[in-house]
């Protein structure tokens, strides 16, 4: 049998730590009593997907976890965890607790080794894993304070139909609440590439499959995550530039004929179909109501979800193309006049108007709001005030962006190149070579890249 080590790899999804969970029930929010609280405890959750030849791993093997002070060579710290997993798909999930006085603040990488039946011995494998920001959750006294103040006082009050939705589905109805689930997630080291329709451009995950749209053909693809299989190809208006999901229905902005599409997830059928403004280029879900950004308009569409009735109609600045929700407001970049008009969601109201040159791709961090700028750079802008707060370079012609949890993938056509972000500090952490990216998504393992010219689709 070939040793582990052979065409191994791991897929790390590290330390799922929901700060909602508890707040958000099904039926109305109630302001829970502070009081005094349990030890929080010291254990976390290891989630990954082991690969041997490019294959998922079945079977029972033993997975021994290990603490280090350092990314390769220094200590290890506390003791060695070994455990008898049942692996099935290549998935496992276990709990583990290194114990007291582990997390201390400083910094923290976890290493494998595995050995399965037929096995000499165990192997270690891949590097080790940089283990934050979740961790460091049990290093703080006062977790459920921010700024002073407690946890329950940044939850909306919402109506009877709001509820945690895991697995990437919301529910209509859901409030800006899911928005505060954090996830840390390692890279991945090998890309598979799967054919799609003509010019692929935008992407979404439904919490199983992943919808591209195919401007050229008016349809989008539907892939399976797990491995690439197409489900379906349903049709759509003509030229399909941007898709949303709003926990329902997939929809999508159909450039040429100023519509958009509403499409039901678990069959394809085509729903509704509404008129909106002039060239609509790019959607997002508030939890109640879709978004659309009208490029040739300057204005966004605001379409209540269940129903398709039109709430509203800001008006934006010229050319807006690229939308985006921190939970409050929606973010619209504007390409044509070089600014991101952000917008109360509950209202329209129009908040601010911060500067950004070519402002194209944009995405949420927890925290702040990270606005890809197509000659090649990064503004992150704090999303209570505008406040820049730094500007990574990437490459050039950077247009689509991802949060992982813990990184930001940034897509850069003309660079041919992934630039990844630590999120904490705009770091660059490694720049992936990938010809002609264009948009990118993360399904909570991999990231999923359009490529425009090539028709297809890479997973990562």
């Amino acid at each position: 049998m070939k040793r582990i080590s052979i065409g191994f790899s791991v897929v790390l999804a590290v330390l799922i730590l929901i700060l909602a969970v508890g707040l958000i029930q099904a039926g109305n929010l109630q302001r829970p009593q502070r009081g005094p609280q349990s030890p929080l405890g010291t254990g976390f959750t290891y989630q990954g997907q082991l690969m041997k030849d490019d294959l998922p791993l079945n079977g029972d093997c033993d997975v021994a976890f290990r603490l280090y002070d350092a990314a390769s060579g220094g200590d290890q710290v506390g003791s060695t965890i070994t455990r008898t997993l049942t692996i099935s798909n290549g998935l496992l999930t276990v709990n583990l607790d290194f114990g007291t006085g582990v997390f201390t603040g400083t910094a923290r990488w976890l290493g494998l080794a595995v050995k399965c039946p037929g096995d000499a011995g165990f192997t270690t494998f891949g590097e080790r894993q940089a283990l934050t920001p979740a961790p460091y959750a049990l290093y703080t006294s006062n977790a459920d304070l921010l700024d002073g103040q407690h946890a329950s006082d940044f939850v909306t009050q919402a109506s009877a139909d709001t509820r945690y939705a895991p697995m990437g589905y919301v529910e209509a109805g859901l409030g800006p609440q899911w928005v505060a689930t954090i996830k840390r997630y390692a890279t991945i080291t090998n890309t598979s590439n799967f054919g799609v329709g003509d010019a692929p451009r935008d992407i979404a995950f439904d919490g199983v499959n992943m919808w591209i749209a195919n401007t050229n053909d008016d349809n989008v693809s539907v892939l399976r995550v797990s491995d690439g299989y197409r489900i379906m190809t349903p049709t759509v208006g003509s030229h399909p530039y941007g898709i949303a999901f709003d926990g329902v229905n997939m929809w999508t902005a159909n450039i040429w004929d100023n519509t958009v599409s509403v499409i039901r997830v678990n069959d394809g059928v085509l729903v509704a179909t509404y008129p909106v403004g002039s060239s609509p280029y790019d959607l997002a879900f508030d939890g109640v109501n879709m978004w659309v950004a009208n490029y040739g308009s300057a204005t966004v569409s605001v379409l209540r979800a269940s129903d398709g009735f039109h709430v509203m109609t800001p008006t934006v600045a010229v050319h807006p193309a690229w939308l985006a929700f921190d939970g409050v407001n929606i973010w619209v970049s504007n390409e044509g006049s070089n600014s991101v008009s952000v917008l109360r969601a509950s209202d329209g109201y129009h908040v601010m108007t911060p500067t950004v040159t070519q402002p194209e791709g944009l995405a949420f961090d927890g925290a702040n709001m990270w606005i890809v700028s197509h000659p090649g750079s990064v503004s992150v802008l704090r999303v209570s005030d505008g406040y820049r707060v730094m500007t990574p370079t990437v490459g050039v012609q950077a247009m689509g962006i991802a949060f992982d949890g813990a990184s930001m993938w940034v897509a850069s056509s003309g660079s041919d190149n992934i630039s990844v972000l630590r999120a904490s500090d705009g770091a660059l952490i490694q720049t992936i070579s990938i010809v002609d990216p264009c948009n990118i998504t993360f399904d909570g393992v991999y990231m999923w890249i359009t490529r425009e010219p090539a028709d297809i689709v890479s997973r990562r």
